[in-house]
């Protein structure tokens, strides 16, 4: 029961220190976006994602600061190179893809297109295509694209084509501008929380990195659960509360 309540008190503790820690966070965002976008100048905003839900699930921590501090006027588009089928509800899918960017960008419209590659962990899409579609939707000089990195998060080959279609893509306008998230590679690293990104906000992270707020969170938290209805099974919750990616992003440019 020592061992038990010692380990309470310091989860207690930890989440005190967040709910307390909005002030701190907010600064060290601002000093990630002057870092990483003080000399960008986008002429629109593109999210590329692989399914309905890694938008919030993945990438909410910076949507939610770009929207914050991006001139409201810069469009933003949600590319979802499926609408996550494999298991038949892709047409809901879909519409829930629609509402969470709608709640999740709160200064700005954003435009949502969800397109017909074949969503599944085995599946090998031709990136030609990919570059071919996304290029036909994208008609502006000077886009910045957010995606997956080369890891994907956790390996799955979903992800890591999206990165390798943005990365295509760069040929096609040269004076865009790509972001990824930095996967994380070890459990401790993807499943303490808030907590390393939390001593990093105190001890001024070396790394490009957007934190959410508690604030953020509960609001990323909300529209997962109010949006995304059919993905709230069981263990979710647990995602929801252990993840890094639903606290922090470190982003980088590629």
């Amino acid at each position: 029961m020592g061992v038990l309540g010692s380990i309470y008190k310091l989860i207690t503790a930890l989440c005190v220190v967040y709910l307390t820690s909005s002030a701190r966070i907010k600064a060290s965002n601002e000093q990630t976006f002057t870092t990483l976008f003080s000399v960008v100048n986008p002429t629109s905003i593109n999210l590329v994602i692989a399914h309905p839900d890694d938008e919030v699930m993945f990438f909410a921590p910076t949507l939610l600061q770009l929207d914050q501090y991006f001139n409201a006027g810069i469009p933003v588009a949600v590319f979802s190179l499926t609408d996550g089928g494999a298991d038949g509800l892709g047409s809901l899918r879909e519409e829930e893809l629609r509402d969470s960017v709608h709640l999740l960008f709160r200064r700005r419209e954003a435009e949502v297109t969800v397109l017909d590659f074949e969503d599944g962990m085995a599946v090998n899409w031709d990136l030609e295509a990919t570059v071919k579609v996304l290029s036909k939707h994208i008609n502006d000089d000077q886009p910045l694209f957010l995606t997956f990195d080369d890891h994907g998060v956790s390996n799955h080959i979903n992800h890591i084509s999206c990165h390798e279609t943005v990365r295509n893509l760069q040929a096609a306008y040269p004076k865009s501008r790509v972001f990824s998230l930095t996967s994380k590679r070890s459990i401790f690293q993807k499943y303490t929380a808030f907590v390393p990104s939390l001593i990093s906000v105190f001890k001024g992270s070396t790394k490009p990195m957007f934190m959410n707020t508690f604030k953020q969170y509960l609001l990323a938290f909300s529209v997962m659960m109010n949006a995304h209805t059919t993905q709230m099974v069981w263990f979710r919750y647990g995602w929801w509360f252990f993840s890094y990616y639903v606290f922090a992003n470190e982003i980088k440019e590629f």
